[in-house]
This record gives C-alpha cells, sequence and structure tokens, in this order.
C-alpha cells in the first residue's frame, strides 16, 4: 500500500478489501466461481455499509453493500473486472484487474473537500487480493459489535414518518388530548463543531402533520346578545341580554399542523445515538374555532339576563366570544435518533408545545402548555 507522510497518517485510516476467486481450473467443491471480499480498517475491524460495484466491460454485474461483519462477494467466472469501493464523505475509488491468477491490486479513495477545509476523515485506500486457493477462507478480523456512524460525513439529509401524542398540562387543560400523525424532513447545515461530549451539528428541519385531533371535554353554551332594559317602573339599571338554549361544544377538533421552522442542534459524539434538542414554532388549522370557548346558562334557556350577570353572558356567550380556526405552536423539545442501520433510525422525543391564537379571534384561551411525546422511523441520505 502506499506510504504516507507521518503528518497525514494521524488522520489517515485504511480499509482494506481482500477478494478471492475460484478459479475454474481448480476444484471447488461444486461451487461456482465466486469473489469474495472483506472491507475493514488497519485495526483488523470491519467496516459495515461499504459500497463494491463489479463491472466487466459495460455490463454491471454486482452492486452490493459490505455486510455487518465487512464482507461481500459476487458469482463470476475468471477474468477481467472493475471493482469500485467507496464510502459516503470519499471519492470513489475503483480498479480493473485480470482476475486469472494470485495477484494484488490497488485502489485509493481520498476525502471529499467540504466549505472550511476537510472534514477528518481517513484516506480509504483498498487492497484487493486474488487468491484461488483461499475460497471461502477470507481472513478473519474482529467484527465491531456496533457498526461506527457518522452522520456528517455519510448524510446531510434526512426524512421520517412520525406519530405524536400528549395533554394539556396547566389551566384545566389536562382533560385536552392529542394525537398527530405525519412526517419530518431535516438538512444537516454544518460540520461538527468541538469533541467528545460536545461534538455536534446543527439542523434545519420541517414537520407535517395531516393528521391532527385534539380530544376535549364537552360543555353547554349559548349565543347572547344584548337587548334594551324592560321599561317597567323600579326595573334596575344596565345590562340585559337574551340567550337562546344551550347548545353542545368541544369535543374532538380535527385538522392540519405545519412547524416550518425547527432548529435542531445534534449531540453526535455516540455510535448509535445521536440526542438532539431543538426549537421551533408552527401553525394548526382546525374545522371548528379551537379551542371551543363559553359558559353554562343559570337555566337551559331561551332566557333573558339581566344584571349584574348581563355583562358576564355577553362577554363570555355575546358576538364577540368566539375563538379561531388558526392556532401557532411555539414549541421547544429534546429526543434522540436511535441507528438501527447506518442509515435508518428509529427517533423518540418530548416536547412542550404552547398553543395560542395570538388573539385572532375574539377570545384566546389557547392551551398554555401541553407535553407531546413523539416515535418515528428517519431514512438519512
Amino acid at each position: 500500500m502506499a506510504a504516507f507522510h507521518c503528518e497525514e497518517e494521524a488522520l489517515l485510516r485504511t480499509a482494506v478489501v481482500a477478494a478471492y476467486l475460484c478459479g475454474m481450473a481448480l476444484p471447488c467443491a461444486a461451487q461456482q466461481p465466486t469473489l469474495r471480499g472483506r472491507v475493514q480498517d488497519p485495526a483488523g475491524q470491519a467496516i459495515y455499509g461499504t459500497d463494491v460495484t463489479v463491472r466487466t466491460g459495460d455490463q454491471t454485474i454486482s452492486k452490493t453493500k459490505s455486510s455487518a461483519d465487512g464482507t461481500f462477494s459476487f458469482i463470476g467466472g475468471p477474468g477481467k473486472y472493475c471493482i469500485a469501493v467507496s464510502q459516503p464523505g470519499f471519492d470513489g475509488g475503483l480498479t480493473c484487474t485480470d482476475f486469472n491468477s494470485s495477484q494484488v491490486a490497488q485502489v485509493t479513495m481520498k476525502p471529499i473537500m467540504i466549505e472550511g477545509g476537510i472534514e477528518v476523515q481517513p484516506l480509504l485506500s483498498a487492497l484487493i487480493a486474488v487468491d484461488p486457493a483461499s475460497v471461502g477462507n477470507v481472513p478473519a478480523a474482529p467484527v465491531p459489535p456496533i457498526p461506527p456512524v457518522d452522520i456528517p460525513a455519510s448524510a446531510h439529509w434526512n426524512f421520517g414518518a412520525l406519530i405524536q401524542s400528549g395533554f394539556g398540562v396547566t389551566e384545566e387543560r389536562g382533560d385536552f388530548k392529542f394525537l398527530l400523525v405525519g412526517g419530518h424532513a431535516g438538512r444537516i447545515l454544518t460540520p461538527n463543531f468541538g469533541s467528545g461530549f460536545l461534538r455536534s451539528n446543527f439542523e434545519y428541519g420541517v414537520e407535517v402533520f395531516p393528521f391532527w385531533q385534539s380530544y376535549t371535554p364537552k360543555f353547554q353554551r349559548s349565543n347572547c346578545h344584548q337587548i334594551l332594559p324592560p321599561t317597567t317602573p323600579g326595573t334596575p339599571a344596565g345590562t340585559y341580554v337574551a340567550c337562546t338554549a344551550e347548545y353542545t361544544v368541544g369535543g374532538t377538533y380535527t385538522g392540519v399542523s405545519v412547524t416550518p421552522a425547527i432548529f435542531r442542534w445534534n449531540f453526535t459524539h455516540g455510535e448509535r445515538w445521536m440526542p438532539w434538542i431543538q426549537g421551533a414554532g408552527g401553525v394548526i388549522w382546525t374545522n371548528h374555532k379551537y379551542p371551543a370557548f363559553g359558559e353554562p346558562l343559570p337555566a337551559p334557556g331561551p332566557i333573558t339576563i339581566g344584571p349584574p350577570a348581563g355583562d358576564f353572558y355577553l362577554a363570555n356567550d355575546g358576538p364577540s366570544a368566539n375563538t379561531s380556526v388558526w392556532n401557532f405552536t411555539p414549541q421547544f423539545g429534546i429526543g434522540t435518533h436511535y441507528f438501527v442501520k447506518p442509515r435508518r433510525s428509529i427517533d423518540v422525543s418530548a416536547n412542550a408545545v404552547h398553543i395560542s391564537s395570538a388573539s385572532l379571534g375574539d377570545k384566546n384561551p389557547g392551551v398554555n402548555a401541553s407535553v407531546q411525546f413523539s416515535v418515528g422511523y428517519s431514512w438519512w441520505k
């Protein structure tokens, strides 16, 4: 393999692919001719998820990834093959060799330049060795219990599906329940900062919940409007209102929620775990004005109410006692990704969400605080 200066070696590591071809001139125990290989680093640990592409002439005969123990294989007789080995964050390397006898071929992949310099990653130098007598005898090397995951090096986009549920916690909102189903898209905007537990990066994200529901208590209210005071002598002065019969409000509200601004700080020191903290802001549209507002009457109605209760019912059940179908959702949350594969993660989070119409309606009772938990699954690109 190529020699590097000592200063460069501090930043470099090596990935080795040992490949073996069962030649047609040798007995192969009823096997088809097979090229087998293994991707590993200089310490002998397997490299998981490396892209391996094999071509002969203009034909691609194999396109695969190295498995959890770093191995790959394809069926093919002796002949000339072009083998490409690539890792995210590196320029791909390619070698074309006539695999008919024992020999060694070498291909090098260099780190891709990024803004602000080179991401601190190794140069991958792939060694491809051919030995027809060694079919099925790939050199042993320890397999890491957890395939390393370096998201900034391997992916910048993530797309996921999630379900979210929670409840209100303040000002008589304990009976409010929430259920949301939707998706998340995020873009990592920066390289990693810091080291150790403080190693982190910044992500901008968006979430859309085409299914949003809130389950609220039902109660009775009326529609009241102000009327002239009775002309009967001795009638007290003040506000008089006429109120309709009571009807039921509250119950289940359905709508759509969009959170177009999610500012997330990811902590990337782990291998499978990537915790985050975030702040976000969004908007909700509901099929009815949310939440319900009003007061039950002292009697079922229709009824006329005079002072001193007239002012109270005019304010709470009158023409200017409505909320809005539009509400805003400033929020803060914590969560984590757990990578089940290098580019697949299970995501969980807990969020504190405030719901308010910002006085778009006559009344703004809102939900001062709710706690909502989510679970999802993401694909990283």
